[in-house]
């Protein structure tokens, strides 16, 4: 086989890995989920969501991060290589962790073990997640692509580097991760609806806001509104957790995160059309402010009660036995029944 062929059989080839990569965890998310446990046991929910969150979202900042400076000292090449070799070593140090044997799922709380099926009003619940889940994928995919490129041509009074935009697209995203810890450890102490409204509402405006900045009022105005981008993140986990059973949860999130990369990649899509037609970054904010508007529709849409406010009632009071061993006061003529042994 010639160069030529042999070089474009390489791309066709790194064409398809990459595609593959993106999509194994996609269909491998169900099985993920029960050997991990992607929300389960020990209780706060949603500040493990929302530490786990942050380390997520810390690879978004690291990306703009790292592939810039690799891009002006090195090459394209380097920029894949390093990623992949630094994946290559975590696999390797999580399969000895499992063979280990301490790979296992935390203890299921009181309240999960008491979940035998899915809490009242989980119809509408999981209707809201859908909404807020789409939504709200389409304007993080989108402001996750737009925000690095946004910098290069709306900051010149700043940079116009690739390495100081990406680096400051980069602190972003790590600042603004950090709302997902504030927002979960509210909503293991608050009601689910009135966080999860407040931080839909502040979206649409705030990234109507963005696009009139420029410069450092652009960068400050992008870490707020990227913080409540981030800051939804827990909640829809959290409310899937409090409405859906454990058997079921895993499942769920598959579903949850298969929607969340078709979205994504629809966001991606639409926000390169808008750009490549000369519409500009104004219209990508305008669509990105119509979609955030749908997170709010979702959020009002949410049930007013969690399900984490709601508890399974007592047994009945069949008899004088199980009403003893209840802590139930028995009315004085089953009291005279019971002593009788009637």
């Amino acid at each position: 086989m010639d160069g030529q062929k042999l070089r474009l059989l390489f791309l066709n080839v790194g064409h398809f890995v990459d595609h593959m990569f993106m999509l194994i965890f996609a269909k491998a998310a169900f099985s993920a989920g029960l050997a991990f446990g992607l929300a389960e046991g020990g209780g706060n929910v949603g500040w493990r969501l929302g530490a786990n969150g942050v380390w997520g979202n810390m690879g978004v900042a690291a990306a703009p991060l790292i592939t810039g400076f690799i891009l002006a000292g090195y090459d394209w090449r380097l920029a894949f290589m390093v990623p992949g070799v630094i994946s290559v070593l975590i696999g390797v140090g999580f399969m000895a962790f499992v063979r280990s044997g301490r790979a296992r799922a935390p203890e299921a709380t009181a309240r999960e073990k008491a979940m035998v099926g899915f809490a009242p009003g989980w119809k509408r619940a999981l209707l809201a997640l859908a909404m807020v889940t789409g939504a709200g994928g389409f304007v993080f995919g989108t402001m996750t692509f737009v925000i690095p490129r946004m910098f290069e041509v709306s900051m010149p009074g700043v940079s116009v580097d690739v390495a100081v935009t990406g680096t400051l697209a980069a602190i972003v995203y790590a600042v603004a991760a950090f709302a997902q810890l504030i927002v979960g450890r509210i909503i293991d102490k608050r009601r689910v609806k009135p966080v999860l409204v407040t931080v839909a509402i502040g979206q649409p405006v705030l990234i109507a806001l963005m696009a009139l900045q420029t410069d450092y009022a652009l960068f400050f105005s992008a870490v707020i509104a990227m913080g409540f981008v981030f800051g939804q993140i827990p909640i829809t986990d959290a409310v899937l957790a409090r409405y859906v059973p454990e058997q079921w949860r895993a499942k769920a999130l598959s579903v949850k995160f298969m929607l969340n990369l078709v979205i994504g990649a629809l966001a991606l899509l639409s926000a390169r059309t808008i750009l490549a037609s000369g519409g500009g970054f104004d219209m990508v904010m305008v669509m990105l402010a119509g979609a955030a508007s749908l997170i709010v529709l979702a959020a009002l849409l949410l049930p007013a009660r969690s399900g984490a406010e709601w508890r399974p009632p007592p047994p009945p009071p069949n008899d004088g036995l199980n009403c003893r061993r209840i802590g139930i006061a028995l009315p004085s003529f089953q009291r005279i029944r019971y002593r009788q042994g009637l």
